[in-house]
């Protein structure tokens, strides 16, 4: 049994030792030796300091495809190039109008759960097709409290604190519009999507704060249903 760890020396010391894993790792795979990886550890290689408190964060390849870029919401949405990961650095950035709380990432487009302390928060839509300019094309108002985001097909979902669940068309980026609701028993801070078990169905999952786990199925078509399966209110 082997057994590597870093020693003095902080992130030179953590990469040092994930290169000398790999030599092993290539020098039995030579001699056609079996080998196993018993157990790791995650250990930090990089950091970068977010201005604001950084709540949300989406990873995707990059173009060039050498290149990978974190686009992270810490009141703002920042674009931080992580292709080098002990050496993360901004290369855009675009100032939301309220507090940016969650993201996601799907093709050219992020989409942000903008907060606002005027009661009024927002789903923007912000094209990120250049990295280093980005620009909002489209936005949609929702109630107070933005935070989580997740995406499937044609569709946003959005966790806010005070509205419940809201879900948004984003068939067309530059025109999003809420097409249903659901309210939830407590405050959403976050939102998860998975399929469901027929075309058409989605599974919806909200972390509801104080009211615990809250399963939905979305059911698209000509009407939009959202149907509780299971509601845990923390008792």
């Amino acid at each position: 049994i082997v057994e590597i760890r870093a020693g003095a020396g902080g992130d030179e010391a953590s990469l040092f030792a994930a290169e000398l894993m790999r030599a092993y790792e290539r020098h039995a795979a030579a001699r056609g030796w079996k080998h196993e990886t018993l157990d790791t550890s995650p250990s930090e290689v990089g950091f970068y300091d977010a201005l604001g408190n950084l709540e949300g964060i989406a990873v995707v390849p990059g173009d060039p495809p050498d290149h990978t870029y974190a686009y992270v919401a810490d009141g703002d949405l920042r674009v931080v190039d992580v292709s080098v990961p002990s050496s993360p650095v901004e290369i855009g950035f675009y100032a939301t109008p309220g507090g940016a709380r969650g993201l996601a990432v799907a093709g050219d487009y992020a989409y942000i759960a903008d907060d606002s302390a005027y009661g009024v928060a927002a789903l923007r839509v912000v094209d990120i097709s250049s990295p280093t300019s980005l620009e909002e094309v489209g936005s949609c108002t929702l109630p107070q409290g933005a935070r989580g985001v997740a995406l499937a097909g044609d569709y946003a979902y959005v966790a806010t604190d005070e509205g419940g669940l809201r879900v948004v068309d984003i068939s067309n980026p530059a025109s999003p519009s809420e097409v249903g609701f659901h309210a939830t028993p407590g405050d959403g801070r976050d939102v998860a999507v998975g399929v469901g078990d027929s075309p058409g169905n989605t599974y919806v999952y909200v972390a509801d704060g104080r009211g615990g786990l809250v399963v939905l199925r979305h059911k698209t078509g000509k009407h939009y249903v959202y149907q509780p399966l299971v509601m845990n209110d923390g008792s």
